[in-house]
């Protein structure tokens, strides 16, 4: 299992064909309690953006990508309508007595991990790339979670997110976590 940087538009491709794979929309009810989903559905031509920008992160096993972590800067806070509210919450949103509109921060745009490479720890590891390829330029790592999806939840927890928020959108509850990046 190699983890790297996205690359080429075949790597943006895989991230779009897992992350359809895993949409909420995608899986049941059992599977999104116990292993997860993903919210957001994202086109080729904004995750070429948005990799020219910041590429993302991707875990690959045998040239396929089983697992990515988005990088979103803050230039795309209205490109993806669902997240408006979300950064519109961040720009008012203080951390440790300063806003946080004024702390250079990167958001997560999304993870996810293919069913079958799950438990490998993958996200801590498609992280801590992100940390090495992006903490020298900023101080945090911002990211949302849907409050009912328990298992994403445990898994920033376990990776040092601490909850800086939680808002409601279109009647969802959505839990902000904020990491530390300390290069």
């Amino acid at each position: 299992m190699i983890i790297r940087l996205a690359e080429s538009r075949q790597d943006l491709q895989q991230i779009l064909d897992l992350q359809a794979i895993n949409h909420s929309t995608a899986v049941s009810d059992e599977v999104q309690q116990s292993q997860g989903f993903v919210t957001v559905k994202h086109d080729l031509d904004l995750l070429q953006r948005m990799h020219e920008a910041a590429p993302s992160v991707v875990a690959v096993d045998q040239e396929k990508v089983v697992g990515y972590a988005l990088a979103m800067t803050t230039s795309f806070s209205h490109e993806v309508p669902v997240l408006g509210g979300f950064f519109d919450q961040l720009d008012k949103a203080g951390y440790q007595g300063r806003f946080l509109r004024d702390i250079p921060y990167l958001v997560m745009g999304q993870v996810c991990v293919a069913i079958e490479a799950r438990g490998q720890k993958l996200v801590d590891r498609m992280y801590d790339f992100m940390e090495q390829s992006y903490g020298r330029e900023y101080e945090l790592f911002v990211t949302e979670v849907a409050a009912d999806n328990t298992r994403s939840i445990r898994v920033h927890e376990r990776c040092g997110f601490k909850e800086l928020f939680r808002h409601f959108e279109d009647e969802k509850e959505w839990v902000t976590v904020v990491k530390e990046w300390n290069l």
